[in-house]
Formats: structure tokens, C-alpha cells, sequence
């Protein structure tokens, strides 16, 4: 199944800044009609003392250059060893299109002795935008440090071609605001000014 999204562009930046949202739960784009490529045959019946039900035996990120197999995997919710779902799969796979950090993203299924091979095809959105941090107890480089270990695919940079992975550091902000007693809600913004873009997370009281 394949995903293809716009580059963005400056007109579209421009409107993106007056539609950001206040934390909330984000809301999902719509879905265009795609297919699953799995496999047409089934694997072969495994030894006694392996499972019945095929497994995934390995997660692969091809294309990507910004991600390693090790991010993908963590981000996808899918591990080895895990009982394969197409279903599950299928959800990763929209995660990762939600996200806004690739223009494409398709997934292969690939038979191996005792199930499948998961290897999604990434192709990297170009334009990830400089974060600042507003109001916060916290210095930016504590922040950007708690992010980079609890959201995975956050390294510092954030797209706005979809607000998947946006979204998802506002909603962490705003559980470590909570947790930390910083009173006030996380709002999230596009900043433009002379010509340079970045995304602006305030907690506001």
C-alpha cells in the first residue's frame, strides 16, 4: 500500500499558521483508498516446537535517511517475534503517513520460514522545521532531550506537511507540564519571521 503527500508549500505554511490547534487530541486526516501487498502464499508448516501462527521475524526501514530499522521498529509498535497482523501493520503504516515526516510510505510483506518480514519503503519529507519552547520549567535542551526519549521519531526538527508527529510532542509537553506542576495548556504555533519558519510550543496560564 502506498501513501504519496504534497511538498508543502508557502502559500499552505501561511494557512497552517492561523488553523495550529491548542492540545487536543489531534485530529486524523482523511485516508485516500490503499492496498495491502501481502503475501500470496502461506509459509510452510513450522516445527513442532515453533508457533503455528506465522510471526513478524524482522522490521526493516528502506528509503529513509533520517531513520534507522531500529526507529522505525520502536515507532511502529511492532516488534519481532510478535504474532503477525495484517492489521496491525496496516495501522503502523498509517501512523507513520499521519505523521507528516514522509511524502511516502508504502509497506512490503515478505515470506520467511516461520512468517513475515515487515520492511516499510520511507521516503523523507525535506522540510522539518527549528522547535522553540515558551514558558516551560525547563531549559530547551532538557526538553528536546525528554522528547527525543519518549517521542519516538522526534530528533529536534518538526514537519508541518501533517501534524501527526507535532501533535504528538504537544501531548507530551502537556502530560510533563501536568506531571511537573506547571500550571497553563500547550499551544502549538507557526512562527514566521524574516523568511525562516519554526514551530513554537507555549504554555500559556
Amino acid at each position: 500500500m502506498r501513501h504519496r503527500l504534497p511538498v508543502l508549500s508557502a502559500a499552505f505554511a501561511m494557512l497552517l499558521a492561523a488553523s495550529l490547534i491548542a492540545c487536543s487530541p489531534g485530529s486524523h486526516p482523511a485516508n485516500s483508498p490503499r492496498r495491502t501487498h501481502a503475501a500470496a502464499s502461506s509459509p510452510a508448516a513450522a516445527p513442532a516446537a515453533t508457533p503455528s501462527y506465522p510471526t513478524i521475524t524482522a522490521i526493516h526501514a528502506l528509503g529513509t535517511r533520517r531513520y534507522s530499522s531500529a526507529d522505525i521498529a520502536r515507532a511502529s509498535g511492532l516488534h519481532p517475534g510478535q504474532r503477525f497482523s495484517a492489521g496491525a501493520v496496516h495501522a503502523a503504516e498509517e501512523r507513520f503517513a499521519a505523521t507528516g515526516a514522509f511524502t511516502e510510505v508504502n509497506v512490503l510483506l515478505i515470506p520467511s520460514d516461520h512468517g513475515r518480514i515487515v520492511d516499510f519503503e520511507l521516503t523523507d519529507n525535506p522540510y522539518f522545521y527549528p522547535v522553540q519552547y515558551v514558558g516551560f520549567g525547563w531549559s530547551a535542551a532538557r526538553l528536546r532531550a525528554e522528547l527525543r526519549a519518549t517521542v519516538p521519531l522526534f530528533k529536534g526538527r518538526l514537519p508541518v506537511l501533517r501534524l501527526g508527529l507535532a501533535q504528538q510532542v504537544q501531548r507530551r509537553l502537556q502530560q510533563l507540564a501536568q506531571d511537573q506542576h506547571w500550571p497553563g495548556r500547550v499551544h502549538m504555533n507557526l512562527n514566521q519571521v524574516g523568511g525562516s519558519e519554526s514551530v513554537v510550543f507555549q504554555l500559556r496560564r
